[in-house]
């Protein structure tokens, strides 16, 4: 894969103990195929994937975190939050809707799956 232009975004990640600590997410944008790759880096770890979209990217990693009791505390990966059908086509799924049960979809609830704030479920 050629690595292209890469962002870091620091995150919280929530331990199985009940606290939370710092990682990062480095983010490389997509090379002449297409594909995205986001490195994982917490104390010694590393984990890296690759997928066609961030968010399946970052499913990857929440998929091999989790069963530790490692979660990341991010729009990514909350529960209310989901792309479009055109964020997956159009924008490599990098933003994303908070959904509400019984309301559609606006822009004011889009987000970046990397940011977190105090509604992450």
């Amino acid at each position: 894969m050629t690595k292209l232009d890469n962002r870091i975004f620091s995150i919280d990640v929530l331990l199985v103990t009940g606290t939370q600590e710092k990682a990062d997410l480095i983010v490389w944008d997509a090379d002449e195929r297409n594909i995205v790759q986001i490195d994982f880096k917490f104390h010694d770890q590393q984990i890296s994937k690759r997928a066609d979209n961030y968010f399946a990217a970052l499913q990857l990693i929440r998929t091999e975190l989790e069963p530790d009791g490692v979660l990341l505390v991010c729009y990514g990966a909350s529960l209310n939050v989901y792309p479009s059908p055109m964020a997956f086509d159009m924008g490599d799924a990098e933003k994303a809707y908070k959904l509400e049960f019984g309301k559609n979809a606006e822009l004011t609830n889009l987000v970046s799956i990397f940011a977190t704030g105090s509604d992450v479920v």
